[in-house]
């Protein structure tokens, strides 16, 4: 008897729903060490600030990860019928919105920081 590799096998489910819980859970590192730093950073001075801001080089990579969670999770959110993949899917797009449409263009603006996507 052949084993089937449908979206519906509940192994598929399983792997799929491990997939979206990692990827979210890794998407969620680097905005998490931006809010613990926020109160930090806040005391300090214009200069000392723009130092700190050349920390983040690079960690736009992290930023990649949003997306794929966003797929993972609308992938289990439809073929699962779940509800909170739904709203996990959700949430990082409202993430994703607030960031190409707030974040990046106030960022691109400042004389003082390089404008790429991180």
């Amino acid at each position: 008897m052949a084993r089937e590799h449908s979206s519906d096998s509940p192994v598929f489910l399983v792997m799929l729903r491990f997939f979206a819980i990692l990827l979210t859970g890794l998407a969620l590192i680097a905005p998490a060490a931006h809010l613990y730093e926020t109160a930090k950073k806040m005391v300090l001075s214009k200069s000392e600030y723009f130092v700190v801001q050349k920390i983040y080089i690079g960690r736009w990579i992290a930023g990649l990860l949003l997306p794929l969670a966003l797929v993972a999770n609308l992938a289990f959110a439809y073929l699962g019928r779940n509800l909170f993949a739904l709203g996990a899917a959700a949430l990082i797009l409202v993430n994703l919105v607030i960031f190409y449409f707030y974040t990046y263009p106030v960022k691109c603006h400042h004389p003082e920081l390089e404008c790429n996507a991180g």
